[in-house]
């Protein structure tokens, strides 16, 4: 009888506990990368480094915690690089937006199905943004291993704690 209750009760932990490690893996990876580059980029002005090279950079930071190979390296930096320049066009789109909603707003007459395409074209863009990134996730956490991407998540926990 506690055998049956004892897997029926992992059964659901374990159904509750993977989404959320894999979400909070997936920010993880993602918070490490680019807070590595972003912290990085405060020594390079505003708006600090973009796209290819401030992946790098972050990447090539992060890997150090997690005492990488040369093969892993290479591997997760190709996977980056692929993905960088659609996330960079990706930004830029959205920067070109911020403007747009700018000029919308300042009218003398708001004209609220602009705003809405506004919306609609934000909407679409952060779900392709999203995608692509956790696609990139998926593909980096293939190449590191259980015990790496543990410490990556601890290594960003505690940066995230302070």
């Amino acid at each position: 009888m506690y055998e049956s209750y004892d897997d029926e009760a992992g059964e659901r932990l374990r159904s509750r506990l993977l989404p959320g490690f894999l979400l909070g893996f997936g920010a993880a990876v993602l918070l490490a990368v680019t807070t590595g580059a972003a912290w990085l980029s405060h020594e390079h002005g505003p708006g600090g480094l973009r796209g290819r090279h401030d992946w790098r950079l972050g990447a090539e930071w992060m890997l150090r915690y997690v005492d990488a190979t040369g093969e892993q390296e290479q591997r997760i930096l190709a996977i980056l690089d692929a993905a960088a320049p659609e996330l960079e066009a990706l930004r830029e789109r959205h920067a070109a937006r911020y403007a747009a909603w700018g000029a919308a707003l300042a009218s003398d007459v708001v004209d609220r199905d602009v705003l809405e395409g506004l919306r609609a074209s934000e909407i679409e863009r952060a779900d392709a943004a999203s995608q692509r990134l956790v696609a990139t996730l998926a593909d980096l956490a293939d190449v590191l291993t259980p015990e790496q991407r543990a410490e990556l998540l601890r290594t960003v926990e505690r940066w995230h704690r302070r």
